[in-house]
Order: C-alpha cells, then sequence, then structure tokens
C-alpha cells in the first residue's frame, strides 16, 4: 500500500479537515490539500515510531479500576493512558511552563510535549473555508445547557478545531468536552485549548494504522461504559468523523449507546458521497475503485447508516434543523 493514497483516505475519513460538498467547495478543497500535503511527509515516519514504542509503552500502563462513584467527565477510560501514549512528536522548541507548552499530564514529558499550532490554523487565510464552527453543534450545545449546568459533550472528528473552541466557549469551563480523533491532533488541540484556560478537556486519540480508528476506541469505551456508566456518558455528541460506513457505522453504534437518555446526536455529512470528495473521488484518485463498488461511491453512507439505525430506533426522535432541501446534517434526541 502507498503511504500518499493511505494517508489521503485518512485525512478525508477522520476529521476530514472540513471538507463539505455545496459549501464552498472549492475553497474547502484548498484547505482539505494543504491539511494533507502536512500530513504527507510525516506520516511514515510517525507509523514507524509508533511500531518501535507501543509494546514498551501499552506494557507499563497501569490498568486500574475506575473508583467507585464518579461519572462523565471525571472518569476516564479503560487505556486512555495508553491511547494517548502513541503520540510521537518532535521535541517542543518551547521550554516547559512556557505560553506556548504543556506536557500532558498522564505521559512521559519526554513522548507528548507539543507546541501550541492548531488554532492558529483558524485565522489563516489559507484555511478560512474550513474555520467555521457548525453552528448546528453549537445550537443543540446551547440546548442542553439551558437545562443541565454541568453537561458532558463529546466532539468525533476534530478537523483543525473550529467547533472544538466553540464548544469549550459555550460550556464556559463548566462540564467537560471529549474529543476523539488522530493522537496529534488531540494532542496538538488540547495544547492549545489549555493555553486558552480550557482545561475541562479530555482526548482520546487513535493511530494512524490502517485499522485503527475513533470507531475502535469508542467501542472500547462503550464497553466499559456499559459496566460503569450504564445510564451513558455523554449529554451531546457531535459524530464528524469519516462518513464511511467502515468507521461511521461502528461510531454510530457506539454514540447510540454512550448517549444519555435526553441527550442528543448530530451526525454531519448526511449528503456527502465519495463521488463529491475532492480528495477521494475517482478523478482525483482512481485507486478508489480498488476498495469502494460504484454504488458505494455514488451512494451518501451517513444516509444509509442513520436509515438503518437511527430513523427506525424507537428510542431516537429527529430534532429538525430547518433545512429546506439539501440536508446536510441530521439531529437526534434520545427519548
Amino acid at each position: 500500500m502507498q503511504i500518499g493514497g493511505e494517508v489521503c483516505r485518512a485525512v478525508d475519513r477522520q476529521g476530514r479537515d472540513g471538507v463539505v460538498p455545496g459549501e464552498g467547495s472549492a475553497d474547502r478543497r484548498k484547505g482539505a490539500h494543504l491539511l494533507f500535503s502536512e500530513a504527507q511527509p510525516v506520516a511514515q515516519q510517525q507509523r514507524e515510531e509508533q511500531v518501535a514504542v507501543i509494546q514498551d509503552v501499552e506494557g507499563a500502563v497501569d490498568r486500574k479500576a475506575r473508583p467507585a462513584g464518579l461519572t462523565g467527565g471525571d472518569w476516564r477510560p479503560f487505556r486512555f493512558e495508553t491511547l494517548n501514549h502513541r503520540t510521537m512528536v518532535n521535541p517542543n522548541p518551547c521550554p516547559a511552563g512556557s505560553p506556548g507548552s504543556i506536557d500532558l499530564v498522564t505521559n512521559p514529558p519526554s513522548l507528548v510535549k507539543v507546541s501550541a499550532i492548531m488554532l492558529e490554523r483558524l485565522s489563516d487565510p489559507r484555511f478560512k473555508a474550513i474555520s467555521t464552527p457548525c453552528k448546528e453543534a453549537t445550537m443543540l450545545a446551547e440546548r442542553v445547557l439551558s437545562i443541565n449546568e454541568n453537561p458532558v459533550f463529546a466532539e468525533v472528528g476534530i478537523g483543525i478545531g473550529a467547533t472544538s473552541l466553540e464548544l469549550c466557549r459555550a460550556l464556559d469551563h463548566r462540564g467537560s468536552l471529549w474529543l476523539f480523533d488522530f493522537d496529534n491532533r488531540v494532542n496538538e488541540l488540547i495544547v492549545d485549548l489549555n493555553d486558552l484556560g480550557f482545561t475541562n478537556v479530555e482526548i482520546v486519540g487513535n493511530s494512524r494504522r490502517t485499522f485503527d480508528s475513533y470507531g475502535w476506541t469508542l467501542a472500547m469505551l462503550t464497553r466499559q461504559a456499559r459496566e460503569q456508566a450504564p445510564e451513558g456518558m455523554f449529554d451531546f455528541i457531535y459524530l464528524d468523523g469519516g462518513h464511511v460506513y467502515q468507521y461511521d457505522t461502528l461510531a454510530a453504534v457506539c454514540c447510540k449507546e454512550l448517549l444519555k437518555s435526553g441527550g442528543y446526536l448530530l451526525v454531519d455529512d448526511y449528503d456527502w458521497t465519495i463521488a463529491k470528495s475532492p480528495t477521494m473521488r475517482p478523478s482525483e484518485n482512481p485507486s478508489i475503485l480498488l476498495d469502494y463498488t460504484e454504488t458505494q461511491i455514488e451512494l451518501s453512507h451517513v444516509e444509509m447508516i442513520c436509515s438503518l439505525l437511527l430513523d427506525v430506533d424507537p428510542a431516537f426522535e429527529p430534532v429538525p434543523l430547518g433545512y429546506r432541501d439539501v440536508e446536510h446534517r441530521r439531529a437526534y434526541r434520545k427519548r
């Protein structure tokens, strides 16, 4: 497998860097290619480093049971430290304790010292089209906050942090926000959020190995939650992942179970297809025809997931978002 093709699929599948067909597609295509060009040179090195250290790191993880009485944002899932340990980054150019530096307390300092860089892209004209937070996510977050002063939010796929930042602002240091994405992304973003004073953030990262994804980490979390938080963990979940069935089917199953009664699930890219993707469509990536059938390329995977798992589930009711024609996102409330 060529590393270039792998990174292309990874960039578009998870967090997808804000590429939204039909909403400034040309500008968003530029933003996606900028992020793709940044990811490509380092991806192979990261994978080699991960393989070299992961066994030693995982062997040292303390797998103590969660203390009784902790729920929601107070609880870190099984192997949470291991997930963060997987990130291998360049040494931090900023001295420890400086505004641009942070040592994540759950990890060895030599492995996870990163500089604040992600949120700087929000003011970079090159990323303008992917720097707008999801207004529906903010709206639903505010709805939850109107009846719950300390909710627990989750965002699956963070892009460059635009919506993550708005959710932190909405929480205003209350409750907690959980972020799920690639290791390097969540570790970069938490540095920026900490520098802005937001310390109520939990990160759960996954590697760039071929069959690793946020679906796997959500599945691990769901299994533990069945015993330790059977009432659910999250009051609001924004699922903005890879929008293909092999990742988002499992993610949707887990999000349904992890959502508390009365909570909201917002699913992005309801109208997205591989055929519309500026990085995955056959004209840009001919090898995609080896991975997907023509039907899979033309149909929306997210729409299929919603129709199979959510639309027919009596435990979930649709939440109107005001779309008049093309429905780009779909929301549900758990009864």
